[in-house]
């Protein structure tokens, strides 16, 4: 089943049906295109309890829907305990270097500090 999955800070206002998001003036390419409809899936609308699955999914939707939160520190530090659940070690601190890249380069307010003090919680958080 297609669907689109959709983070952006405007709401989507295009219709579902792929084959309508293409100009119908081009007659000759109009066979090729699919006629079909797909699901949407707004992340910014989704309910974080409806956001289940494994833990790293979970990580990945999560930072996608707060990655333009007014206050990416503090969506950051609820994600963050999750990848203390990723069994393989590897995979974690894998896992924790993606988000993090991902939120320093998209968000542009977080700087080394606040990666810091966020994982120096996380830390202090797991052996309490």
């Amino acid at each position: 089943m297609p669907f689109v999955l959709y983070h952006g800070q405007k709401s989507w206002h295009l219709p579902d049906n792929f084959n309508s998001l293409f100009d119908k003036t081009d007659i000759a390419l109009s066979s090729y295109i699919p006629a079909f409809r797909y699901k949407f899936c707004g992340l910014a609308l989704l309910e974080p309890v409806l956001i289940r699955d494994t833990v790293i999914s979970r990580v990945c939707l999560l930072a996608l829907k707060h990655i333009f939160d007014p206050n990416p520190k503090k969506a950051l530090a609820e994600i963050l305990p999750l990848v203390r659940e990723i069994i393989n070690r590897d995979a974690a601190l894998e896992m924790l270097e993606v988000l993090l890249r991902y939120y320093v380069q998209n968000t542009q307010t977080l700087d080394e500090q606040d990666i810091y003090e966020l994982i120096t919680q996380s830390i202090d958080e797991a052996l309490s």
